[in-house]
């Protein structure tokens, strides 16, 4: 039943992603290169998050930063990941807004751009 259910969800996760994108699009008459560009962001953030992922496993593994005690260790582990997955996608968005599309700034250009953000992340 799986080898259904999966396909079937990875067509999803396409169709539903572009289809936020062109449903935008049309309704609020909204150019698709915001789309783009918030697809562009979480890739560009995953550039920096997944080696900086790696770094830190690498240091707590070896020893080199002290880990915390093993009945913390779940804990910790989602802290530390969502920090850096905030601080890298966050960091990406700033710089974005700030050096490559100053001029979208309604919440309308906002919804487009965090489409194509969102969509790319749950198509990859």
């Amino acid at each position: 039943m799986l080898y259904l259910i999966y396909p079937l969800n990875a067509l999803l996760m396409m169709a539903l992603g572009v289809g936020l994108g062109l449903f935008l699009a049309r309704r609020l008459n909204l150019r698709w290169g915001l789309f783009g560009v918030g697809a562009v962001t979480f890739v560009a953030s995953q550039v920096v998050h997944i080696p900086l992922n790696y770094g830190l496993t690498w240091l707590f593994a070896n020893h080199v930063l002290p880990g915390p005690p093993a009945e913390w260790q779940l804990l910790f582990n989602v802290t530390v990941l969502g920090l850096t997955a905030g601080l890298c996608e966050e960091t990406a968005r700033y710089a974005v807004y700030r050096w490559w599309i100053r001029s979208a700034r309604t919440w309308r250009e906002a919804l487009m751009f965090g489409a194509g953000h969102g969509g790319i992340e749950a198509i990859l």
